[in-house]
């Protein structure tokens, strides 16, 4: 799956709105929604419908999102039963596995018959990723930025100069301007506009969390790193209600039986009177 492939390199770099969020109901189904965009006044980044199709075709639902200076997409993936991506051992999920599989071993799960408890352990490593660039290989011409700021024009077939490296839009922007920043003034001038979120809604409390920001204990939200990597540690628990359902019924079955044996022996006992 190629979400992680089109999102991180611009998750290092900033200009990105990047929430991802788990909502987990008590039927034990489970949805996952994304929303990725990235900022079009500084990276003219286009997706690729190719990898979009990619997406749809591992079951994800995938709709544009549109939102002041952001463009990007929506995306919504659906577990019918979490148990089906749990397991009875400790379990480590990577957020960004997404991107070559579908979810798997999320949760260690902890069974009994009418109450199962999950436990989670997640990361989200900003620099597991392959940097990508920006330009587009059909070019006759691209720009290069060198280390001593200037900015090359490399036409198709030239040789690129030593000390000269590919870029994003907004580097080269910055290196042509006439008081350019320096890298760690452009850096944290392009951070500030980040939105990075995971967040987990729950039908009940959690039973533990080490989230960022809680809401009635049910609605956990970390602030996710740019650089360096994110942990994300939540427990809760569901209620088995299928077997709930059969344990009822064998209450009524039993409690119907006994009715029944009751009433016959009491029939009984009027036979034998007369």
């Amino acid at each position: 799956m190629l979400l992680i492939v089109i999102m991180f390199p611009f998750v290092t770099t900033g200009c990105v709105k990047y929430n991802e969020e788990l909502k987990i109901h008590g039927t034990k189904s489970m949805n996952i929604y994304v929303t990725f965009a990235v900022n079009q006044s500084i990276v003219d980044y286009k997706f690729d419908d190719e990898k979009i199709d990619q997406l749809k075709s591992k079951g994800y639902s995938v709709k544009e999102y549109k939102s002041d200076k952001y463009k990007g997409i929506e995306l919504k993936y659906k577990i019918r039963n979490i148990d089906k991506v749990s397991t009875n051992k400790d379990t480590t999920y990577s957020l960004t596995s997404i991107r070559n599989e579908v979810p798997d071993k999320m949760f260690k799960i902890k069974k009994s018959w009418f109450k199962n408890y999950y436990k989670a352990n997640f990361t989200f490593d900003s620099t597991d990723i392959e940097p990508i660039t920006v330009s587009d290989e059909s070019l006759d011409s691209i720009e290069y930025l060198c280390d001593d700021g200037s900015v090359i024009t490399v036409n198709q077939g030239e040789e690129i100069k030593e000390g000269c490296h590919r870029a994003y839009d907004y580097e080269i922007k910055n290196a042509k301007s006439k008081k350019p920043l320096k890298s760690e003034e452009l850096t944290d001038k392009i951070n500030q506009d980040n939105d990075l979120k995971f967040i987990v809604k729950l039908n009940k409390k959690a039973i533990s969390n080490d989230a960022d920001k809680t809401k009635h204990n049910k609605e956990l939200t970390w602030n996710l790193k740019t650089n360096g990597i994110t942990n994300i540690n939540f427990e809760f628990s569901l209620y088995n209600y299928f077997h709930i359902f059969i344990t009822l019924l064998i209450i009524v079955i039993i409690a119907s039986g006994i009715v029944l044996l009751i009433k016959r022996i009491k029939r009984s006992k009027k036979r034998k009177k007369k």
